[in-house]
């Protein structure tokens, strides 16, 4: 129901500016990894509606390595080979 009126009722620019949200999207020195993550999935949600859930929170892990503030942490996080998204935000 929820995608079906998401089709419906939301211009498609507007899903073309949560995309480029999303993309450009990177953690703020003060934001928590569960704020951050929030975001992501909830840009995620609105820019790709109908997109699956498994290809949406692969989408968001792999934008939540690229918007680490840190490349140190960055680098330490994407080294664990871990792709979802829970996994990575707890060695985050």
């Amino acid at each position: 129901m929820k995608t079906l009126l998401t089709r419906l009722f939301q211009p498609r620019n507007l899903t073309a500016a949560y995309k480029a949200q999303f993309r450009t999207r990177k953690r703020q020195r003060s934001e928590g990894i569960p704020t951050y993550v929030d975001t992501l999935q909830k840009l995620a949600e609105m820019a790709w509606p109908l997109l699956d859930s498994i290809a949406r929170d692969e989408m968001v892990a792999d934008q939540f390595l690229n918007g680490l503030d840190s490349h140190e942490l960055r680098v330490q996080v994407a080294a664990t080979g871990i792709r979802r998204i829970e996994d990575l935000m707890r060695v985050a």
